[in-house]
Order: C-alpha cells, then sequence, then structure tokens
C-alpha cells in the first residue's frame, strides 16, 4: 500500500509540474490532461466490472483454505486482460507493432 501511495504522488507530482492537469499541453486548451483522462477511464463501465472481480477474488484470497485457488483465477484474470482484444487488436498484434515500429 505504501508503494502504491508513493507511485499515486509521484504521478500527481509529475502531472503538477508539467502543469497538464486539465491540458495535454500546458495552455493549449484542449482539456485532454490528467484529470479528464481519468474521468473517461473511470466512467467506463468495463473498468468498474474489472474492479469488482478482482476484489471479490481478492477478498476469497483470505480464506486460507482457497488461497492458492484465488491466487490461480486472479493470474487468469491478468492474463485475460493482457491477451483480451482492445480495439480490435489483440495484445501480440501490439507488441509486434510496437517492435517492428521504426524508431525516431
Amino acid at each position: 500500500m505504501k508503494v502504491l501511495a508513493i507511485i499515486l504522488g509521484s504521478v500527481l507530482l509529475i502531472v503538477a509540474a508539467r502543469g497538464t492537469e486539465v491540458d495535454s499541453v500546458s495552455g493549449n486548451g484542449d482539456g485532454q490532461g490528467f484529470w479528464n483522462l481519468v474521468y473517461l477511464d473511470a466512467s467506463a463501465k468495463q473498468i468498474w466490472t474489472w474492479t469488482l472481480a478482482v476484489v471479490v477474488i481478492g477478498l476469497f484470497g483470505f480464506i486460507k483454505p482457497i488461497q492458492p485457488i484465488a491466487d490461480g483465477i486472479l493470474v487468469l484474470m491478468v492474463v485475460a486482460l493482457l491477451v483480451s482484444s482492445k480495439q480490435g487488436k489483440d495484445f501480440f498484434t501490439q507488441i509486434e507493432e510496437f517492435v517492428g515500429a521504426p524508431t525516431v
């Protein structure tokens, strides 16, 4: 939990230092800054479904006899998130495009 707080604090510090809370580039007026992106992600139905699933399975992980099963299901969920199709492209296609992209 401490690591998560440090990461979140670092992200907020960087965003504030760059002045990109509201705009993607400080002062350009596009409204595509950090808070807008967080709002768009949080308003998506899919993120709440995945979050609820992780919380429920995590709660089952506190029951000692079924903890290995809950851990296995969490691993399967992470794999499913990585492999699932996003905007018509699967994870491996995106990796191939990233690796094959020319460097600038």
